[in-house]
């Protein structure tokens, strides 16, 4: 709290920041000339909505049915006075808050390409520099999706999260769309002046860096000018400098910080959102990592990449390129961020199998660890289950929502029931959706629990949950604290890397937990949505066997890859659980449902191979069999799968008496000494028999 002889200097510098120089920061804009299309529930794609009909768009006015896609068509001439400027396109589409990922949100193409996400965080559209006259142009496809609940806005029930009980009547209202000049004097004033205030109200009442920071800012204030603010923005800067400039210690705890952007592979939006918020959060990664060479940016779940690969697939060859230059890290391993306690160890097991494969088909690389930032309560088996994965260090930050007993430490080994141990971390900051302010920074230092061993901890940065990721302040805030009086020293870097320092540092001293860590939160999770749960262990039983079946026919049955992952991607930790809207349930149980009606279709083709209602039948001449067929009278197939031999066995003369069998590498089966052979279509039929 305030001193009250400091709390008015501290209300000047506030006014300072939000009424002078953050407003001043966008130079001489104008509107741009809006146009707009009909809305649709299911968007229809660039091609389809720039090639349709639009109409003028007045702004101000509403938009946006609940689940409903508009694109807008944003126009203007550059106008001689902003010719030359670093030109940008500022749009409001209705934000509540500065939170991204809960509400309305858009994708900006410009030309024909993906640009980035325009939200709440994000609402300037970089345009670079135009000459007077040059027309610019942008197209937006605007998502408006309704504000559920959220760290901003609480939770509650609604009729929103069903199509068919949301409401038919607009919920946003686009508010602003203007080009406009970006001052970066301005820009980097309204930065430090942010940060300052930020550690500044941090700082302990009788610190004498407080005390330098309050002079410094009443400085600023005297030295700015709201009526001349391009001409007074370094004079002011430099009043800050002498205090934002003054190094950390050498014994400053280190925080590595990365680039991340959560995203829920559905929660309080459908798996059809879900795929678009993906796209937008890979394209506002990349234009940073463009822009940023000191930048990196880590993100998980293999499902997440599938889709922007099928949906964008020249944002994921970019991606390729980041991933090869190693500043785009692929981590965690698995499919999605699966829940660790209602599905089965054979699932958290293809969880890391797909998962694995796909990054190494993808990028040609495995990650290392397991990434789990936001599960909900980790399991005695994981440590096995995630080193047979390939992983030998673990990742969350989940335990710190802990209700009652606060969980002893932030970096140790954690050993499962078998005596495996992966080295684990905690990250001190807790929340997986840092900011990079000053005050969040020394938080964590002060919240970390084990400096005693260890120097060091992680923090990701970006907007998170309904994605997003990181900004470009976020980005500037980090390059300003990495070595700040009164702030951990940080840098920005890749968390496998961060591991292997931090084993390395840390390893031989850490302490150790052992058996399961047990989250206390979020406990009606196991006894809610019990048609999603059900489906999901019918999934898994059909599943195996199938599977089962298949190998004992040596069938291969491709369609299974597929099978598995729609379950895996049912099995994220807001699905499974129950905890998302009912639109998510529905769509899950239909999933289950589908994937349940093709198992029994394959096992029905398995069973019964010469069945003509028989989709999947397997071909006997798949089967790899050796060894001898004992006979006691009559041919005895024991040894056998009946199901594939029942078509050969049929067809066979009395006088045949098979004592051998093989299968040639053409898929013929051949029986006895190589006299007899009998000749299986793909469908299962006895096509000839020679002998």
């Amino acid at each position: 709290m305030a001193h009250p002889v400091t709390a008015p200097a501290m209300q000047r510098a506030m006014r300072l920041l939000q009424q002078r120089v953050a407003p001043a920061v966008l130079v001489a804009p104008v509107d741009l000339e809006v146009h707009a299309t009909d809305e649709w529930f299911e968007s229809p794609g660039h091609a389809v909505a720039t090639a349709s009909p639009v109409a003028p768009f007045a702004p101000g006015s509403k938009w946006g049915r609940p689940w409903h896609t508009r694109w807008f068509r944003l126009r203007a001439v550059v106008p001689e006075v902003l010719a030359g400027e670093d030109l940008v396109a500022h749009v409001d589409l209705g934000f509540i808050g500065r939170g991204d990922g809960f509400e309305v949100e858009a994708l900006a193409w410009i030309d024909g390409r993906i640009v980035q996400a325009v939200q709440p965080d994000r609402r300037l559209v970089s345009l670079g520099r135009r000459a007077a006259g040059e027309t610019v142009e942008i197209w937006l496809e605007a998502a408006a999706t309704p504000i559920i609940a959220g760290h901003e806005f609480g939770y509650g029930p609604t009729p929103m999260g069903d199509p068919a009980t949301a409401p038919e009547a607009p919920i946003y209202r686009l508010r602003t769309a203007r080009l406009a000049g970006r001052d970066a004097g301005l820009a980097e004033l309204e930065l430090v002046l942010h940060a300052a205030i930020d550690l500044t109200m941090d700082l302990p009442e009788h610190s004498p860096q407080r005390a330098r920071l309050f002079a410094a800012l009443e400085r600023c204030g005297a030295a700015f000018d709201v009526n001349r603010p391009r001409e007074t923005a370094a004079a002011a800067l430099a009043t800050l400098h002498p205090v934002m400039s003054a190094g950390n210690g050498p014994t400053a705890h280190r925080i590595v910080a990365t680039g991340h952007a959560h995203l829920d592979t559905a929660w309080l939006w459908p798996i059809r959102e879900t795929r678009r918020k993906a796209v937008r959060t890979f394209a506002n990664a990349i234009g940073l990592l463009e822009q940023n060479p000191d930048f990196v940016y880590c993100h998980s779940q293999a499902q997440h990449y599938a889709w922007v690969a099928e949906d964008a697939p020249d944002l994921f060859e970019r991606v390729r390129g980041f991933v090869a230059e190693g500043r785009w890290e692929v981590v965690g391993g698995m499919w999605v961020e699966t829940d660790l306690n209602l599905p089965d160890g054979e699932s958290l097991l293809r969880q890391l199998v797909k998962g694995q494969a796909a990054f190494r088909a993808w990028f040609g690389e495995r990650c290392t660890g397991a990434f789990l930032p936001d599960d909900f309560g980790y399991p005695a088996a994981l440590p096995q289950i995630v080193a047979e994965g390939g992983c030998s260090w673990f990742f969350t930050q989940k335990l710190s929502w802990n209700e009652t007993n606060r969980f002893p430490h932030h970096s140790f080994w954690w050993e499962g029931l078998d005596g495996t141990a992966v080295y684990a971390h905690f990250s001190p900051v807790d929340t997986y959706n840092a900011i990079m302010n000053p005050s969040q920074l020394r938080f964590a230092e002060r919240n970390y629990a084990d400096h005693a061993g260890s120097g060091s901890s992680l923090v990701l940065f970006g907007h998170g949950d309904g994605g997003g990721g990181p900004t470009r302040a976020m980005i500037d805030r980090a390059r300003l604290a990495a070595d700040l009086e009164g702030v951990p020293r940080g840098e920005m870097g890749r968390v496998d890397r961060f591991f292997a320092d931090a084993v390395r540092e840390h390893g031989p001293v850490a302490p150790r937990w052992v058996g399961e860590m047990y989250f206390e939160k979020h406990r009606g999770t196991y006894s809610t949505q019990l048609g999603t749960k059900q489906g999901n262990r019918a999934s898994e039983r059909l599943l195996h066997e199938v599977e089962l079946w298949a190998a004992a026919a040596g069938c291969d049955l491709p369609a299974l890859d597929g099978l598995w992952k729609r379950v895996l991607t049912q099995q994220f930790h807001d699905i499974i659980p129950g905890s998302s809207i009912a639109w998510v349930h529905d769509d899950a149980e239909r999933e289950h449902r589908e994937v349940a009606d093709a198992c029994e279709d394959m096992l029905a083709g398995l069973l019964d191979p010469t069945g003509a209602d028989a989709p999947h039948a397997v071909n006997p001449a798949a089967v790899r069999f050796t060894g001898v067929v004992e006979v006691d009278g009559a041919p005895a197939w024991a040894d056998v799968p009946a199901f594939a031999w029942a078509p050969v066995r049929s067809a066979l003369p009395d006088d045949v008496t098979p004592v051998g069998v093989r299968v040639a590498a053409d898929g013929t089966i051949l029986l006895d000494n190589g006299t007899v052979a009998a000749r299986i279509s793909a469908a299962g039929h006895l096509t000839s028999l020679v002998g």
